[in-house]
């Protein structure tokens, strides 16, 4: 039979990133260096300010000539490379945007020996040697169904050039932008003069260690080349002359850990004259069925208490030895009766390991496995339950399973996305949690803070980092921006991590958060100065010394991405027209479909000066998404949105009256859709209205409520418009909207309103609680039907050898209760009306119910289980004894 797990949550070569800034000091705190590769940061030059007469611009006038007016051009003022080309658009491959015809189909060797041959072309405006270039695969590829990203590294004499790189995107067929996040002056000879054993004895040295210590070596010695400013360089943005704005070093890298220090260190040494380059902590702090926190572990119930028979999605199930996985709403197949289920919570996306004990819980086969709730906290476990059934275990198995199908939803090829991610809770420390390339980590209660392991906006910072490392372009700058956006992107909640501190709000870095218990609120308006965070603003003015885009601590400076995001669809879509369901929609869709591939400075800082004038950017990277017809140059459909949202926050590019930062769509008009749903058994059958235009419908799902983010579970294909979504907990509720999407993926319908269903097992089942019963035992029916409508209901048992069946009357457990037992004793005397079922070893039982109304148009449906008679007593031989004494 099909039963459920579920899990009751209670809401409360790697680098480590942590939930908040590390407390705990290090003996190597005051030898920090930090990466000069990050310190320099690129000047923002538009090439309409260069004189008239000026190469680089005429060079790029005559690019214009070959392609059109209407191109906006930024280049990095300290090398002269492109940092942002985005325009009409150049026709590259069929599409939407443009008349042509493949000759042979699009892949990406195709379009990177295309794009090879355009940078030959134009290398004298580009600076790039087609020789440097490396392609960078897991970045490269088809990130919306009418959008390419071809993303190139540099190499130089096989070295890797530290955050060089060239992306190039093709929209809708054209070529619609390009540049590089730095493309620096090498100058440095790329052949080391020192070895990387004597760079790790020089880096030894400098932190004062003899290799005695305890030190793990994360990442052996790799060299790069690391742009770097110029040493005569005062602070503020660079003004020099262009092109002679950076400077080169090579570098020996080595990662470590040292035994009984925190952070995990990176160290650079210069394999020239053999100089400590840099130092820092890499870290990035910050039915199966059961109880689960949704939102946090503050006890405001009811998000903040731990709620009863949630789903553990994709939980491992051994029945009997044999392995399988539980279904996304924690449903597994259990038989045969009386067969023992178990699950570690170790199942394919997702493994739980608990500090405070192994996780194993169990039960027999025709029953729910349950890992309970309970009160308590940290170590606390059900009665009777493993050490390790804790309340982060199971909240945090739900939460991260959840989230990482919502990334597959959206990132279908995410090869990340697609294997296990440990989560260690329960770590016997307090006050943060993080990231470490490999897992994510979260700690005990005390201090002044809860326990991080049963906050919901926790698991989704931490689990953003993960993906930020593995969307294919590296690290975003600042990562806690993009772990940050993750969270209240799913909660809608603009208090991240809601219930970190015990008491108190958030201190904001100066900017006190007004009634956030979390660690960071992102809404600006929720902070004492209600003003929107800037660079050279709030970042300027209160955060310390770091590694963000403008050399500004990176928790701190994720304030001024964050609110941009929340701002796109809290402030600005509205105002369009948009309800506010489907901006929060959209802007999922157009933050999840540019994650592919990102990498590099959210955008350009050079105190005072801020934009989003690069490639990496994500004001370029969401409008790249949100086009519809392969031309940025005369707008998106929501690009008023998108730079009143950026522009808000001194990080957009161009201006307001910008024909590019204009609404414009080629969309045809396509109305929301209108919902209707009936529960059925573990199912729901949905239905919706037409929607002219429409070529697909998807079908979005969630179990948390209707003002949480929604999950695309499938796509029906229009003129369809119906969907049985099966395979659902039967008493557990879940929420639907569709939404219209028409043949070019940018066009999208509002969202439809939104419709809860709570199935029920209206389709009867029997089943016996034994898979075999000897000639005189207690047999059980079990009978699971919602509808019956009785306290009582009756079902039949027969034998081999007593054809002719009993009657059996079942009792409902409780009112309310689908389920209903009854009990028959086994005999070996011979068949007769007695109430009594008569055995012989071997024979066949057979139950039987009759389902009166399965709740889907079937009636009076004969359902059946069997077992077998196992009457032959355990013959024993062999029995004898030795070295028997009497005393």
């Amino acid at each position: 039979m099909l039963m459920t797990l579920v899990l009751v949550l209670t809401l409360t070569v790697s680098q480590t990133v942590a939930y908040q800034i590390r407390k705990e000091a290090s003996r190597f705190d005051k030898l920090a260096i930090p990466d000069p590769s990050q310190a320099v940061s690129v000047s923002t030059l538009p090439t309409d300010s260069l004189a008239p007469s000026d190469p680089t611009r005429a060079g790029w006038e005559s690019f214009k000539v070959a392609h059109g007016q209407g191109w906006s051009i930024y280049l990095d003022r300290r090398s002269g490379a492109p940092l942002l080309v985005e325009g009409q658009g150049i026709p590259w491959i069929a599409g939407s945007g443009n008349h042509l015809v493949d000759s042979s189909p699009v892949s990406l060797v195709s379009l990177e020996k295309s794009l090879r041959a355009f940078i030959g072309q134009n290398s004298s405006i580009l600076l790039a040697r087609e020789s440097e270039l490396v392609l960078d695969k897991q970045a490269s590829g088809k990130i919306a169904p009418e959008v390419w990203q071809v993303v190139f590294d540099r190499g130089v004499a096989g070295v890797p050039v530290a955050g060089d790189r060239y992306i190039f995107t093709i929209g809708h067929g054209n070529l619609v932008s390009f540049g590089a996040s730095r493309w620096s002056a090498i100058t440095t000879d790329p052949t080391p003069s020192i070895d990387a054993g004597e760079a790790l004895r020089r880096l030894y040295a400098y932190m004062h260690l003899t290799g005695a210590e305890g030190i793990d070596i994360i990442a052996g010695a790799s060299l790069s080349i690391l742009p770097t400013g110029l040493p005569s360089e005062g602070g503020g943005a660079y003004q020099g002359p262009v092109g002679s704005g950076y400077g080169s070093a090579l570098a020996w890298r080595y990662v470590l850990r040292v035994a009984g220090e925190p952070g995990t260190w990176v160290g650079q040494v210069d394999a020239h004259s053999g100089a400590i380059l840099a130092l820092f902590d890499d870290n990035k702090y910050a039915l199966a069925k059961g109880g689960v926190y949704p939102l946090s572990d503050d006890q405001i119930c009811p998000s903040g208490c731990e709620q009863a028979g949630y789903p553990m999605p994709f939980a491992d199930i051994t029945i009997n030895s044999s392995g399988s996985t539980a279904s996304t709403m924690g449903l597994f197949t259990c038989s045969p009766g009386g067969a023992t289920a178990a699950t570690t919570l170790a199942g394919p996306y997702v493994r739980v390991f608990d500090n405070c004990g192994s996780i194993s819980q169990s039960v027999s086969c025709d029953n729910d496995l349950d890992l309970g709730i309970s009160g308590g906290i940290d170590c606390t476990v059900p009665a009777g339950a493993s050490p390790g059934d804790t309340h982060a275990s199971r909240t945090g198995f739900y939460h991260l399973n959840r989230i990482a199908e919502h990334g597959r939803a959206w990132l279908p090829s995410n090869s990340w996305l697609q294997s296990q991610l440990l989560d260690n809770v329960n770590i016997n420390a307090t006050c943060n949690a993080y990231w470490n390339g490999v897992s994510v980590n979260f700690y005990k209660s005390g201090g002044g803070c809860n326990n991080t392991g049963e906050i919901a906006g926790v698991f989704l910072h931490e689990w953003g980092h993960g993906l930020d490392n593995n969307d294919g372009g590296g690290y975003d700058n600042p990562t806690e921006a993009y772990a940050d956006n993750t969270a209240f992107m799913t909660t809608h909640v603009s208090c991240v991590g809601r219930g970190f501190f015990q008491s108190g709000n958030c201190g904001g870095y100066g900017n006190p958060c007004l009634n956030c218990t979390g660690i960071r609120d992102v809404d600006w308006d929720q902070r004492a100065n209600h003003t929107p965070s800037t660079p050279s603003g709030f970042v300027q003015q209160d955060c310390g010394g770091g590694d963000g885009p403008c050399g500004r601590e990176g928790h701190c400076e994720s304030y001024v991405s964050t609110e941009t995001l929340w701002d796109l669809a809290n402030r600005d879509l509205p105002p369009l027209g948009l309800d506010q369901d489907t901006a929060w929609q959209l802007t999922d869709k157009l933050w999840y479909k540019s994650r592919n591939g990102s990498g590099g400075n959210a955008y350009n800082c050079s105190l005072p000066n801020s934009d989003g004038c690069n490639s990496t950017s994500w004001f370029t990277k969401l409008r790249n998404i949100d086009d519809d017809d392969g031309n940025l140059n005369n707008g998106t459909p929501h690009a008023t949105a998108i730079f009143s949202a950026f522009n808000r926050h001194a990080i957009a590019c161009g201006k307001v009256n910008d024909a590019s930062n204009q609404n414009t769509s080629s969309c045809p008009s396509i109305a929301a859709p209108t919902l209707s749903a009936t529960a059925g058994s573990s199912s729901a059958s949905l239905s919706w209205t037409s929607a002219a235009n429409a070529a697909t419908y998807h079908v979005l799902r969630n179990d948390q409520g209707c003002s949480y983010a929604f999950t695309i579970v499938t796509d029906i294909a229009a003129p369809t418009t119906n969907y049985t979504d099966t395979g659902l907990a039967d008493g557990f509720t879940n929420y639907y909207r569709i939404q219209a999407v028409g043949s070019n993926s940018a066009c999208d319908s509002p969202v439809s309103n939104c419709v809860s269903v709570t199935p029920q097992p209206y389709a009867g089942s029997i089943s016996l609680d034994k898979p075999s019963y000897s000639c005189s035992s207690l047999i059980t029916i079990k009978v699971r039907d919602a509808n019956i409508g009785s306290s009582t209901t009756t079902a039949t048992i027969s034998s081999t050898t007593e054809a002719n069946p009993e009657t059996v009357t079942l009792t409902q457990q409780s009112p309310g209760n689908p389920v209903y037992t009854g009990t028959i004793m086994s005999t070996s005397a011979p068949p007769a009306a007695d109430g009594m079922l008569s055995l012989h070893n071997g024979d066949t039982i057979t139950a039987q119910y009759i389902d009166a109304d399965d709740g889907q148009g079937g009636h009076n449906l004969t359902r059946q289980t069997t077992g077998q008679a196992d009457c032959v007593a355990p013959f024993i031989s062999g029995v004898g004894s030795s070295g028997v004494t009497d005393t």
